[in-house]
């Protein structure tokens, strides 16, 4: 047997605690049974060659005993939710569709690299990669396809998403005890706009579009409290933000702080 412990790969840079699964397979090659070990991390699988056998037996054995060994060493708690400090995919397109998809967040994907840049101009591609299908399926108004395109992800950012998708109080409690940094911000817009929250939270700890669509959520509240000269300043300062990563966002917050201030001049 070869020695253990092998080391579990590293999670993508920019993540922590991200290994969902270890599995292993035995193929036949050159007269030989070799066991690979197969670890998941989020959308990504990393396959390691382990050991060659001569029999099959043996090999099955050892990929047994390397599958158990690997999941006991995985990095992440048992149900693959860990804790992260910041989204791993920017800029996030927040803000710039209707609901449910203005708050929802895209995981990092290989090769979205244009993909992304048409949603931050607010164009949905007819193709999405398939980790971002339910995004697709949110913009398209059913919720209920989204949330089953979801299924089995067990990463924060879908946590969060399903939490978006159904409002369900228990998603939220279970996302304030795992998530930190950005997706304990976003979820605490989320609640606060569901309704689970009286207040939004500061956006201290939010920089560039996050920051926006934080200021954007204490906007509405300040407006919801006849508030509208501290709307229309935190709007202004929301536009300051997102526009280096977000313009379309920064723009539509701009017409809304106009929009407030005519009406507020038609209303005197």
């Amino acid at each position: 047997m070869p020695d253990w412990p092998f080391r579990v790969p590293e999670p993508p840079d920019g993540f922590e605690h991200q290994a969902l699964a270890a599995h292993t397979t035995v193929d036949y090659e050159r007269g030989q049974w070799v066991v690979y070990l197969e670890v998941t991390f989020w959308d990504e699988i990393r396959r390691h060659r382990i050991a060659a056998y001569p029999s099959e037996r043996l090999a099955l054995i050892a990929a047994d005993w390397i599958k158990r060994g690997a999941q006991r060493d995985l990095p992440g708690p048992p149900t693959g939710i860990g804790r992260m400090q910041r989204l791993g995919l920017r800029p996030q397109p927040l803000g710039i569709f209707p609901l449910p998809a203005s708050y929802l967040v895209l995981p990092p994907t290989a090769d979205a690299e244009a993909t992304l840049a048409a949603l931050m101009r607010g164009t949905v591609p007819a193709e999405l990669p398939t980790i971002w299908r339910f995004y697709a399926l949110a913009f398209a108004g059913d919720s209920a396809a989204a949330l089953a395109a979801l299924q089995g992800d067990h990463s924060l950012e879908a946590h969060y998403n399903r939490f978006v998708l159904s409002g369900d109080p228990a998603d939220y409690a279970l996302l304030t005890e795992r998530a930190e940094g950005d997706l304990a911000l976003l979820g605490a817009i989320a609640a606060y706009t569901l309704g689970l929250l009286d207040a939004p939270p500061a956006a201290d700890i939010a920089d560039s579009e996050l920051a926006a669509f934080a200021l954007m959520t204490q906007a509405a509240f300040a407006i919801e409290q006849q508030r509208i000269d501290d709307a229309e300043a935190i709007l202004a300062e929301a536009a300051t933000h997102a526009r280096p990563a977000s313009p379309l966002l920064a723009a539509q917050l701009l017409v809304t702080r106009a929009d407030l201030r005519s009406e507020q001049r038609g209303a005197r």
